[in-house]
């Protein structure tokens, strides 16, 4: 169950990070999450929630995107949702694993994007 809830999580990020369009953003934080997850021998266990390969997760992830009915972001930041794309773009995969395990938060800014 914890693992979906990550999941989850990382859905939401995805849904209200727009660099230069929302598309492209649902894509990039999308390549960027399954590439970590399918390269990263700690993160090895998350793979069969995600489509099986690296391919079939980011095509998971931004079909599940398309069908989102989320609220809207009213205060978005979308120089904060491409310092969130940037900064797990640079985590290691021990520092990626941490943060799917709840060890850690590593990209704080993520929680910026779209503040209440």
């Amino acid at each position: 169950m914890k693992k979906l809830m990550i999941i989850g999580m990382f859905l939401f990020v995805i849904l209200v990070s727009c660099g230069s369009s929302k598309e492209e953003a649902e894509e990039n934080m999308a390549e960027v999450f399954c590439n970590k997850i399918f390269t990263c021998e700690e993160t090895a266990a998350y793979r069969p929630f995600l489509g099986g390969t690296e391919d079939g997760c980011i095509e998971s992830m931004t079909t599940q995107q398309q069908g989102e009915d989320g609220e809207e972001c009213e205060n978005y930041s979308a120089t904060k949702a491409d310092q969130c794309i940037s900064c797990y773009e640079g985590l290691s995969c021990a520092e990626f694993a941490s943060m799917m395990n709840e060890e850690s938060d590593p990209c704080p800014v993520c929680d910026e994007v779209c503040p209440d």
